[in-house]
């Protein structure tokens, strides 16, 4: 779902939801759980700068 709206694949999506987590300060499986209940959307904009 979250490579579906990022826009790319697997791998880069987790470390996303990763990345979301650990900057956020929560488990992953509470941010996963966010994307999945449509509360959090981790979209392309929101990315740090590279």
């Amino acid at each position: 779902m979250l490579a579906s709206q990022l826009g790319t694949d697997c791998a880069q999506a987790l470390a996303r939801l990763r990345g979301h987590a650990f900057l956020q300060g929560r488990p992953l499986l509470d941010v996963a759980r966010g994307v999945l209940a449509h509360k959090l959307r981790l979209d392309v904009d929101d990315a740090p700068a590279p």
